[in-house]
């Protein structure tokens, strides 16, 4: 695992010390990118967390509807009660492949990956749903960000709709790629744009595979998996402690997808660290670690109650800023698709 150097911000460590004039002219080209973040780019940024800019709100403007959705319920749960069962998103799934579904703009926008295609199914692709009227709108490509062949999945929205980190394989400049996933930036000046710049995660990213990025909403923290385990990058440039991370990352199991509650008090992973109950080490669960701190380390992950499937594979997605709502995707029966999304949410 890759531990950030603690003398340099998260930007630099991004963009290697800022970009040339040059460069950026170069990179302005969609998929261009190759590692040299704007100087502007930041995981903090001040200003209007996309609640109240009608200039951020393209996404929602057009519902009409800023009090979130049945499934993106804010508000109203008893934290200290379990997640009820999930419920299946049939607005969002289908028969293809679906997943790795963040919501942005206080539920508003839905963002996710999937295999469907007009006349059949390809590469992962990364599509946005917007609520209208309390009910997910017909899912849509987001077609600046998606190349046919390449794969792209876990779409991370910042609140103000402006950036966009998710996981491709997509070419590096001219070359090609190498087959692996790494984590990719597209940002665009507001939301009443499409995303025209891309660029590579050059300096986190590394021959392995980096997956899953979860932003925290704050922006001053990005969570994401790194070979099977979980690394930790904040925005002064510091890596998590690696013995703070210990209990999450075992040895002998696949852990990935992290999604972590804004206080980082709370951890969702799938894991296959049980092979007792799905033999198959293809098989995940959702785990949960806790701690009272964020200075602890992490409790050693228990299975989340209520959620998992006894016989197919389960994986967090997002958590609701009060975390009462958790999206997941699932392989479990009775879906539409291979993977479907899925909602649970904790009881009033």
């Amino acid at each position: 695992m890759k531990t950030p150097k603690n003398d340099r911000t998260l930007r630099n460590r991004l963009s290697l010390g800022g970009c040339s004039a040059a460069a950026l002219a170069v990179m302005m080209v969609a998929g261009s990118g190759e590692g040299c973040i704007p100087a502007n780019f930041s995981f903090v940024e001040s200003g209007d967390d996309g609640g109240s800019d009608a200039r951020v709100r393209d996404d929602a403007a057009a519902t009409g509807d800023s009090s979130g959705d049945e499934h993106a319920r804010v508000g109203g749960c008893d934290p200290s009660k379990d997640f009820g069962p999930p419920e299946l998103v049939r607005e969002l799934s289908s028969s293809e492949e679906e997943g790795s579904t963040r919501l942005s703009n206080h539920g508003q926008v839905a963002y996710f990956y999937s295999k469907r295609r007009p006349n059949g199914s390809g590469t992962p692709w990364i599509f946005r749903s917007l609520l209208v009227g309390g009910t997910w709108g017909q899912p849509e490509p987001v077609g600046e960000l998606n190349i046919e062949g390449v794969t792209n999945f876990s779409p991370s929205p910042s609140p103000d709709g402006t950036e966009l980190l998710f996981e491709s394989t997509r070419p590096v400049g001219d070359g090609g790629g190498d087959g692996r996933k790494h984590m990719w930036l597209a940002s665009r000046p507001d939301t009443s744009t499409a995303f025209g710049d891309f660029f590579n995660l050059q300096n986190l990213n590394d021959p392995g595979e980096q997956i899953c990025p979860y932003r925290l909403p704050d922006r001053h923290v990005l969570y994401y998996g790194h070979d099977g385990t979980i690394s930790r990058v904040d925005d002064n440039g510091s890596g998590q402690d690696p013995a703070l991370l210990a209990p999450v990352n075992v040895p002998n199991a696949w852990t990935m997808c992290p999604v972590v509650s804004p206080d980082e008090l709370t951890m969702y992973v799938g894991s296959t660290r049980d092979s007792s109950v799905k033999p198959d080490f293809e098989e995940f669960d959702i785990w949960v670690s806790r701690r009272a701190q964020k200075s602890d380390a992490w409790s050693s992950p228990a299975r989340l109650p209520n959620v998992n499937d006894p016989t197919r594979h389960d994986i967090p997605t997002w958590i609701s800023d009060d975390s009462c709502t958790l999206y997941m995707q699932s392989a479990r029966p009775n879906g539409l698709g291979y993977l479907d999304i899925y909602v649970a949410r904790k009881p009033k």
